[in-house]
């Protein structure tokens, strides 16, 4: 009996030793490990600007006139470092901005070309883009605007572009 027993403790050892052996030769006899551990993630500067500071206007016009008309240049600006999408808001409160003959604003780039009021417009890191405020009192406008007034608010509303972000690897 102990024949028997030497015998299968034998078998199981080869078994297991082939086993072994045949395992490990699938296993690689160099190794080697690269690391990379100066990584760095740091978030881009969306920042735009207008050429006015907050409550400084563009017009002060007074005596107006039907058929009068003026314009004025401000600049928009992007100081950061990501390309942005901006529109231009412009809000006409008072009796002047009211009727069948009311005071117009119009908006044109600096090609002359009219801009719709919140279209969208992209501006590069560093650029800036000239837009002319052109108002217009119309012939049209008769004795009920004598007297009355008109406020206007520009604004500037940037968020980042989707179209124009990049992946940098």
């Amino acid at each position: 009996m102990k024949k028997l027993n030497t015998g299968i403790f034998l078998a199981i050892l080869l078994i297991v030793t082939g086993a072994l052996l045949i395992g490990g030769t699938s296993h690689a006899l160099f190794t080697h490990t690269a690391e990379s551990t100066d990584n760095v993630f740091l978030s881009g500067n969306l920042s735009v600007r207008i050429d006015r500071e907050h409550g400084s206007g563009y017009f002060d016009i007074s005596n107006l006139l039907p058929g009068d008309r003026g314009s004025n240049t401000i600049t928009i600006s992007n100081p950061g470092n990501l390309t942005l999408s901006y529109r231009i808001g412009l809000t006409l409160t008072g009796k002047l901005a009211e009727g069948l003959h009311p005071l117009e604003i119009t908006i044109r780039d600096a090609e002359g070309n009219p801009i719709s009021p919140n279209s969208q417009r992209p501006l590069a890191p560093d650029g800036e883009e000239k837009l002319t405020i052109i108002w217009q009192m119309p012939l049209e406008a008769g004795n009920e605007y004598q007297g009355k007034t008109a406020q206007m608010s520009v604004s500037v509303q940037a968020s980042q572009d989707p179209g124009l972000a990049s992946v940098n690897q």
